[in-house]
C-alpha cells in the first residue's frame, strides 16, 4: 500500500513540477539518501540526466 502511494506521488510530481523542484523535494524527503547514493541514480529516479543534477547543484551551491 505504501509503495502505491509513493508511486502515485512520483507520477504526479513528474507531471506537475519541473526537474529542479523534484530534485529539491527529493533532498527534503530523503536527506540521508542523497549523500550516500551516486548522482546518476538520483537522476535516474527523477527522470533527468546526471549532468542536469550537476548543473542544479552547481547553480545552488553556497558561496
Amino acid at each position: 500500500m505504501r509503495y502505491l502511494g509513493a508511486l502515485q506521488k512520483r507520477i504526479v510530481y513528474s507531471n506537475m513540477y519541473d526537474a529542479e523542484h523534484r530534485y529539491f523535494d527529493f533532498l527534503e524527503t530523503y536527506p540521508n539518501i542523497a549523500s550516500k547514493v551516486p548522482q546518476y541514480l538520483i537522476a535516474s529516479y527523477l527522470g533527468v540526466s546526471a549532468e542536469f543534477i550537476s548543473r542544479i547543484r552547481k547553480k545552488n551551491k553556497p558561496s
